[in-house]
């Protein structure tokens, strides 16, 4: 693999086995400035354990929740917690 620098343009070479690619660092969350919904320092969304935002049925889980570990198997996870926890939210209103 080769690596070129933004900046100085200098190039290092590395022998590697593969190459992993993390797109979407940044999260798309900036339609829900002033929703009142809490957001990180990052964007992220806030959530309690039961993925719950600060507004009551507003749930969030995978990679746009603060403190998500940006796994699949975790944002899978996270989509059956979810659920429960809307089901449950739905069924004590």
């Amino acid at each position: 693999m080769a690596v070129k620098a933004n900046k100085g343009g200098k190039g290092l070479r590395f022998d590697v086995d593969g190459v992993f690619i993390f797109a979407g660092l940044t999260p798309n969350t900036s339609c829900l400035v002033g929703s009142g919904i809490k957001l990180d320092d990052t964007g992220h969304i806030m959530t309690d354990l039961k993925l719950s935002t600060n507004i009551p049925g507003i749930f969030a889980s995978g990679d746009v929740r603060s403190g998500a570990t940006k796994q699949v198997a975790s944002a899978v996870g996270e989509g059956a917690t979810v659920a429960h926890s809307i089901r449950e939210y739905l069924q004590n209103q």
